[in-house]
């Protein structure tokens, strides 16, 4: 009788697990995964008036220190790699110690060197500043690189690295808008909880966000262009990108690629059929899109498998900005010779 009893009971907390709490786990592990956007992600143009930042630069570090320094109430930081840097350790603990809420998350497993935010968060957590490692069991990697300074937002295609101030071919948007700056706010808050978000019509159309809607978004920006599109990213492995841009150069639209001179761009380029350029000097990190039309894609994305279906990223499409277009162009010009 006991054992019927207990096998029962077994029974009922198999069903529990299989029905009643499969939601809960599925969207813990896969729930975010293959949600494709919608007809009303992405739709429209978006124009705010805030500006862009371009790197290497002198003194690269010092606008991030300067808006650290101003900061009144809250400093939140979702990073993919944040490497020793006395200055900024020491402007987020006087942030701190002037009442500050400064709130950081960095990933805990990055490819290819797994312990390098061991030092950011023993030194941030030494000081008593909130730090968190990412969710490593709903994301491959958290890859974003975005944070909050009070009212303006920042959203990146570089870490908080040396490379990244000095070396790099890097972009930075900063802006204000309200739409933008909150859904920031929650996807922060979401991360440091180790939450899901799956809500796509909270998603505002200017948002490009893995691993929810960056496919989609993407694949429509390419797909929606005229007569040219300039990629100007680190990686562009994805063969469905590929197959995009193929199709579009096939069209007789002007297809310019730009990547980083690695491993697996060089594994695609030269079978591709496109106008494909390795940029050497500056490394080129940058993850930008610019279309003929005027539009703009700048992120944290490359344009890879994982990074668009599982890791979580952070991008923005921008539209009406003339001045940050031809901006880009000029470097895209100066760096890949097209």
């Amino acid at each position: 009788m006991k054992k019927k009893f207990f096998r029962i009971i077994l029974v009922l907390l198999f069903a529990c697990l299989l029905f009643s709490c499969a939601k809960e786990y599925d969207e813990h592990f896969y729930g975010q995964r293959n949600i494709e956007g919608q007809e009303n992600v992405g739709s429209g143009d978006f124009a705010s008036a805030g500006e862009i930042i371009s790197f290497p630069r002198k003194g690269g570090d010092d606008f991030l220190i300067s808006a650290i320094e101003s900061a009144k109430n809250r400093i939140w930081i979702e990073i993919y790699t944040f490497t020793k840097n006395e200055k900024i350790f020491q402007a987020l603990l006087d942030a701190k110690n002037r009442g500050v809420d400064v709130q950081v998350l960095l990933e805990g497993n990055v490819y290819g060197t797994p312990a390098i935010n061991n030092q950011a968060r023993k030194i941030l957590r030494e000081n008593h500043i909130s730090v968190k490692y990412t969710d490593n069991n709903r994301y491959v990697f958290t890859h974003a690189k975005f944070w909050l300074i009070d009212e303006d937002y920042y959203i990146s295609t570089g870490n908080w690295t040396r490379s990244f101030f000095t070396k790099n071919r890097e972009y930075i948007y900063r802006g204000s808008d309200e739409s933008t700056r909150k859904f920031l706010e929650k996807i922060f808050q979401v991360d440091f909880a180790h939450k899901g978000f799956s809500q796509l019509s909270e998603i505002p159309p200017q948002i490009v966000m893995s691993p929810i809607n960056s496919r989609h978004q993407i694949e429509k920006f390419i797909n929606e262009t005229n007569d040219e599109i300039l990629i100007y990213v680190q990686t562009v492995t994805d063969l469905n990108i590929i197959n995009l841009l193929q199709k579009l150069d096939n069209n007789g639209k002007k297809v310019i690629v730009c990547t980083a001179d690695n491993e697996g761009n060089r594994a695609v380029f030269e079978t591709s059929g496109l106008d494909w350029i390795l940029a050497t000097e500056p490394y080129l990190h940058a993850k930008i899109m610019l279309r003929d039309d005027g539009n703009i894609f700048l992120g944290s994305e490359n344009f890879t498998t994982n990074s668009l279906d599982n890791n979580r990223e952070m991008g923005i499409l921008l539209g009406n900005r003339l001045d940050i277009f031809q901006k880009i162009r000029e470097d895209f010009r100066k760096h890949c010779g097209s």
